[in-house]
């Protein structure tokens, strides 16, 4: 069986999105004649799973490196310095220009950096002990194709560069400095045209790859998506409440929940919902932005965040409520972008409410497999229409009805199987 070395920062124990696209990957690719080599650190910094499967039951190898955790050291020593300043406003001013520059000067291109020269030896020892026939490498950090590339010009092994998020291209990316950005740019150019194949999650994230490298590489879109095996065994319940669940972080005014706020306050005034029926729940850690809005309209007291919690919890939340909830900033440059969380959403089969431009990606996933309403930002009456009539449903008996269309293209083993197929063209 033909073997491919995947770099990967975020894996399991390491939780989130990231993680679970290249664990899904490197699980099922011995399925569609493919065994994985995973290189990851051995204490990646983030927040901890442990229910989630390293694949290792399905033949996956994982090979844990060092890792020299710059932004920790860099916390830990600005705190020391803090500490002893007692209140010296001049110097804390003076650590806060210094944090910036190091985030500008010395995180290139990531705060992750610290991985690069153990990837690139452990990548070199498998390569010449395993037998390896391609390179894989997933992003964020985009320190994983650094190193990916490095070996790919030492070895002349094929090499599939996964951008699950845009780089410099991205709407969340806080450039305080032209001339980093200038840098980023110049390093990613090099890098997508060292890459034999470049994957992302979405058509317009794809079209903007494909502008970026002149058409001049091959690039495909394998998008995030659900294991069915994980929701088989969850308990479906009708909640007692008419329950709106959103999974992640806001990222405050960039992801703005304030227009829902306010439909959910206009709504309960009405009359048109009962305010005791009501629970909105927020599957992650407390957002302070998105409490803020939530006090100010008086809805603290039906407003719950449970805090980080497993990804098995995480979808128990979602399969038992009312509405799921998603909402993308209006800004042109989310066209392409497909929050991990809808597959989810899918998976679960239950209603969803998206608030973003009807033109999104997203949107038109939501449209064609039934999975609920998308509605404008600016439309209030339709955002309040939708948040009555799911409530209406909460008070009759379809109030536990599933979406029952056909979602296999969504399904993680599909994305595998074009991650295989890709390989196969490439390697063999």
């Amino acid at each position: 069986m033909p073997s491919v070395l995947m770099l990967c920062y975020y894996y399991p124990p390491l939780g989130g999105i990231g993680s679970q696209r290249s664990q899904k990957f490197a699980s099922y690719l011995p399925d569609y004649g493919w065994h994985p080599i995973v290189l990851t650190p051995k204490q990646g910094s983030y927040l901890v799973d442990h229910s989630l499967d390293d694949g290792g039951s399905k033949g996956v190898e994982v090979v844990r490196t060092g890792y020299i955790d710059l932004s920790a050291n860099f916390k830990r020593a600005a705190h020391s310095n803090q500490s002893h300043q007692n209140g010296n406003g001049s110097k804390s001013g003076v650590m806060n220009i210094l944090k910036r520059a190091v985030r500008t000067w010395v995180y290139i291109p990531d705060g992750q950096v610290g991985w690069y020269p153990y990837a690139v030896r452990a990548g070199r020892r498998a390569i010449e002990t395993e037998n390896v026939d391609a390179i894989y490498s997933s992003s964020f950090p985009v320190t994983a194709h650094l190193a990916a590339c490095r070996l790919k010009l030492a070895t002349n092994k094929p090499w599939i560069a996964d951008f699950r998020d845009l780089w410099t291209e991205n709407h969340y990316a806080d450039y305080s400095s032209a001339m980093r950005k200038r840098l980023d740019q110049i390093i990613e150019s090099e890098l997508l045209e060292k890459a034999d194949c470049i994957i992302t999650v979405s058509n317009a994230w794809a079209d903007v790859l494909r502008r970026l490298t002149g058409g001049r590489r091959r690039v495909e879109v394998i998008r995030n998506g659900f294991d069915r095996s994980e929701f088989a065994s969850l308990r479906r319940k009708c909640p007692d409440k008419w329950t709106i669940t959103y999974v992640g972080n806001f990222y405050g005014t960039k992801q703005d929940p304030s227009v829902f706020f306010q439909s959910l306050r206009r709504v309960i005034e009405s009359r048109q919902v009962k305010k005791e029926d009501v629970h909105l729940k927020i599957v992650g850690e407390p957002d302070p932005y998105a409490q803020e809005v939530a006090t100010g309209l008086g809805l603290s007291d039906i407003t719950s965040f449970t805090g980080f919690v497993s990804h098995g919890e995480s979808l128990a939340h979602q399969v038992n409520s009312s509405m799921l909830l998603l909402i993308l900033h209006g800004d042109k440059t989310n066209l392409g972008h497909v929050p991990g969380k809808l597959y989810e959403y899918l998976g679960a089969r239950r209603p969803v409410l998206a608030i973003m431009p009807s033109e999104f990606e997203a949107a038109r996933i939501i449209r064609e497999t039934g999975a609920g309403v998308t509605v404008e930002a600016k439309d209030t009456a339709a955002i309040d229409r939708c948040l009555i009539d799911s409530y209406l449903e909460y008070k009759s008996a379809s109030a536990c009805s599933m979406n029952e269309r056909d979602l296999s293209q969504y399904e993680r083993r599909y994305g595998a199987k074009q991650l295989a197929d890709i390989l196969s063209e490439l390697a063999l």
